[in-house]
């Protein structure tokens, strides 16, 4: 499950209770989560999944950890674990074409690690072994936000980025997913990320139940709509390398005060897949 949870400290204010939307992913029961725009105001409210999840979390980066939340009958706990900024990996892959992008307008945050010296968007990753010996790499990101043409070649690049990151992975981790918000509907980037070898989810299930829009209106002078009225728009995704895509689905899940507002301006996303063991 990939599950954009808008910042936290704004719910009281909107009239969310961030509550239903941790019901939400415990009656999913999925065995991954990747959570988008959560940060310490969440803390309270993921305790409730401590029972059943091992939690994977770090350094917040401007009211985000995208934390990776995987369940403790399914998986081993996880040792191999990291987080990558994509300015670190623009350095690192000189020979991916920025195609004009200008990585300084993505200004998100303020790392204050050795690691890392420079705001950023980034991505948390994991390599989760299943209870029978299976290795999945899965990677959580959320990537730039903005309209305008200079802020889509930002995300474009990024995008060719994080593909490259994957590739060189490839040999030793060949089951891959990638989850989160990546701020695109599907015609934006043409083929960036399929180019990149990954594939969508939403696209190859073999059952798709709803596969519509994932944002929710949060346009506060729209107040009979706020947080009320599903849009069309599709912005969260499930991309899967080497292995088969079972099901998809949206999680439509309007719950919150007494059925009539969402708890984020985002939906959840779901995705099962069928994987094997590598030699």
């Amino acid at each position: 499950m990939t599950y954009n949870i808008r910042i936290p400290g704004n719910a009281q204010a909107e009239g969310r209770d961030l509550s239903k939307a941790i019901d939400t992913i415990a009656a999913a029961n999925p065995d991954v989560v990747g959570l988008q725009e959560d940060d310490s105001y969440l803390n309270g409210y993921v305790s409730a999944l401590n029972t059943s999840y091992y939690r994977l979390t770090g350094n917040d980066n401007g009211n985000e950890y995208l934390d990776i939340f995987y369940k403790k009958d399914k998986f081993k706990e996880c040792t191999v674990t990291g987080t990558m900024l994509y300015k670190k990996l623009a350095k690192e892959y000189t020979e991916v074409s920025a195609d004009g992008a200008d990585l300084s307008l993505d200004e998100k945050g303020d790392f204050s690690w050795e690691l890392f010296d420079e705001k950023g968007r980034f991505f948390r990753y994991a390599v989760l072994e299943t209870t029978d010996g299976v290795e999945v790499l899965v990677v959580n990101t959320h990537l730039h936000n903005g309209d305008s043409d200079s802020d889509g070649a930002v995300r474009e690049y990024q995008a060719k980025l994080l593909c490259a990151w994957l590739e060189s992975m490839e040999t030793e981790f060949p089951n891959q997913i990638v989850i989160g918000d990546l701020n695109y509907t599907p015609s934006e980037f043409g083929s960036t990320l399929s180019d990149g070898g990954l594939t969508y989810a939403r696209d190859t299930a073999l059952v798709k139940s709803d596969v519509g829009g994932t944002l929710v209106n949060n346009d506060a002078g729209e107040p009979d709509l706020y947080f009320k009225k599903r849009e069309t728009w599709l912005y969260d995704y499930v991309l899967y390398k080497n292995m088969g895509a079972l099901e998809y689905t949206v999680v439509d899940n309007k719950n919150d005060v007494n059925n009539t507002r969402y708890p984020s301006d985002h939906l959840p996303v779901i995705a099962k897949f069928i994987c094997s063991a590598t030699e």
